[in-house]
Parts: structure tokens; sequence; C-alpha cells
């Protein structure tokens, strides 16, 4: 994807180019970042299989159309979500809707989710919010949470 940074002879890389070291990424391998723990989960966008991440009892989910049943016990216990809801209406090929959003909120049985990924067809912040059942929010530019 970026031949100036992983050249076929290591004496035609790019000058300036970062020193880059590749790493996969399996699904349900635990990774460690210091004394961060993160684990990989199964997600699709489209038909393409990508990653969510859990870290403890927080889990990052974005770009994600749907998820296998069989993906959710690697999501049991997550009490903070962050996941994508792209707007109300008008079904996405890729991405899924603040309905869907909600209801696998509620199948992690995460306390607080914050929706992200969202586009200006969710309208202003405050009154879309409104629109939400009690634990869901939509999160802004600039947000803190604690977890």
């Amino acid at each position: 994807m970026m031949p100036y940074c992983f050249p076929s002879d290591p004496q035609d890389l790019y000058p300036g180019a970062p020193e880059l070291q590749l790493h996969i990424i399996e699904p349900h391998q635990s990774l460690c970042f210091g004394d961060i723990n993160v684990l990989p989960i199964r997600i699709k966008h489209d038909n393409m299989l990508i990653l969510g991440y859990r870290f403890g009892r927080f889990a990052y989910i974005t770009d994600m159309k749907s998820i296998d049943d069989s993906e959710y016990i690697y999501l049991n216990g997550v009490e903070t979500l962050v996941i994508n809801a792209l707007r109300f209406e008008k079904p996405h090929h890729s991405h899924q809707l603040v309905a869907d959003a909600i209801r696998v909120a509620r199948r992690i049985g995460a306390k607080r989710t914050y929706m992200i990924h969202v586009t200006h067809e969710i309208g202003f912040h405050d009154e879309a919010n409104k629109r939400l059942p009690k634990g869901i929010q939509f999160g802004f530019d600039g947000m803190k949470i604690e977890i």
C-alpha cells in the first residue's frame, strides 16, 4: 500500500520515509501495549472483515455494518461502548444506522454508549441526543470519557 515505505529492496527506501515494522493483528489474540491489554474483535464493513477493539470494560467499534453472533462472547462485560451510527434513516451498504447501533449496545449490555462516525443528517447534537434512549448519546469532537 505504501511502496515508498516498503520497497522490495531496502536500498530503495524513500528518503525521509518512516522506518516501519509490520505486525499482524489477528482476531481474538490479545495484544499488549505497555500495561494496556487489547483484544481485537471481528466485525464487518459491508462484507469485508475488519476489527473492533476491546480494552478491558471498554470497546471501540467503528466502520461496522454487522457483527456475527459468535463475536458477542468477546464483548461480555463491556460497560462503555463507542460505536458507529451513520444516521437515523436511509440504509447504507457498509455502515449501521442509529437503530442498529442501539440494538448492538443493548445486546452487549453496555451501561454507556457513545455513537460516533455520524453524518450531518443526524442533525443538531442536543436535539439528536433527545431521540436516544437513556445511557446512549452522540459523541462530539474533543469529547473525553472516563473509563
